[in-house]
């Protein structure tokens, strides 16, 4: 997960709860915060958000992303200007649109190109333990994995 991979790094992270109730303000004031800070910013299920409220995130995440690539030291968002944490970063998770996740949506094509889609499934916990008793040296890895 991304709050993982942030600890792991050293970096804090702020998870923020996506919903319909979520205007393109409050996501500013959010935004704000991480690039001022240099923290990481993970907004989970990103694609609940509004479509009409996507146009202008999308915008304030261009300027943040643009900033951050072209290390600049300062950034004008909401109308002020900021200084630029460069280990400031912004994460989105979503779950599916359609079946079974009611009120997801999927993103305009111009807000999917200024992310790096990442897909995660369930670990295969037999395999892995197989591998792992395998490099230990155990001879029934296979078996001995299965059991764990």
């Amino acid at each position: 997960t991304v709050k993982a991979l942030g600890a792991s790094l050293g970096r804090h992270v702020l998870v923020f709860n996506c919903d319909e109730g979520i205007d393109s303000a409050s996501m500013g004031r959010m935004f704000t915060g991480i690039v001022m800070s240099g923290a990481w910013g993970c907004f989970d299920e990103f694609n609940r958000l509004k479509q009409e409220q996507l146009s202008v995130i999308s915008q304030q995440i261009q300027v943040i992303q643009d900033a951050l690539k072209g290390k600049r030291s300062s950034v004008t968002l909401l109308g002020k200007e900021l200084s630029v944490d460069a280990h400031a970063g912004i994460f989105v998770t979503m779950n599916p649109a359609g079946k079974g996740y009611g009120g997801r949506s999927t993103l305009p094509a111009n807000l999917k190109a200024l992310f790096r889609p990442i897909a995660m499934g369930r670990p295969d916990k037999e395999l892995i333990a197989e591998v792992t008793l395998f490099a230990k040296g155990f001879n029934e890895a296979k078996d001995l994995g299965q059991k764990l």
